[in-house]
């Protein structure tokens, strides 16, 4: 079925083609629900929700829908192709680095036969700490505008870092990890 473009759809700033796939998007992780909630990490006080979605790409030519996912499990950013990007199995969990203005950010590819692939970024995983949904919402919202807000340029009244390379992370055991022991050695 073809939606026709142009026509208001349900999301604010978005037409009816647009906002077809971000409800499909919805539709698709809301059926993941009774499934997750059986988890220690689900969060019974939040819904699957998408917010914030708009349109993105280079002037005039916008291709790719932009948002935040929020559910009883996470809270993602989400990057939907408006066009269907056809399921490939192959590229779940690879990942891409997108440039934005406050940075380049390193999404993953996920994806489902119904929607097609899309890239996540999680904001916050598992949520357990989120009191309600509005929190969830002010949470996602404002990570999606730290990421679309230019990163400032360093100030000539800042000191300037010195050019000597900064000392090679050491490599960090399973062990020290999981018991917590990280920087006793």
């Amino acid at each position: 079925m073809t939606i026709p473009t142009g026509l208001p759809g349900p999301y604010p700033g978005l037409d009816a083609a647009a906002s077809q796939r971000v409800m499909a998007l919805e539709a698709i992780t809301r059926s993941y629900d009774a499934r997750m909630s059986e988890l220690p990490t689900y969060n019974d006080r939040l819904d699957v929700e998408a917010t914030g979605f708009r349109l993105v790409g280079p002037a005039g030519s916008a291709r790719d829908l932009l948002g935040t996912l929020i559910t009883p499990w996470s809270i993602d950013i989400v990057m939907l192709a408006l066009e269907e990007d056809t399921y490939d199995h192959a590229r779940i969990g690879k990942t891409q680095a997108l440039p934005f203005p406050a940075g380049v950010r390193v999404f993953n590819w996920v994806g489902e036969p119904a929607v097609g692939m899309f890239r996540v970024l999680p904001v916050k995983t598992p949520c357990l700490d989120v009191l309600h949904q509005d929190e969830a919402r002010t949470l996602g919202a404002t990570s999606l505008s730290i990421l679309l807000t230019m990163a400032d340029a360093p100030s000539a009244a800042a000191p300037q870092a010195s050019s000597a390379s900064p000392p090679a992370p050491r490599a960090v055991g399973r062990r020290e990890l999981f018991l917590g022991r990280l920087g006793r050695r």
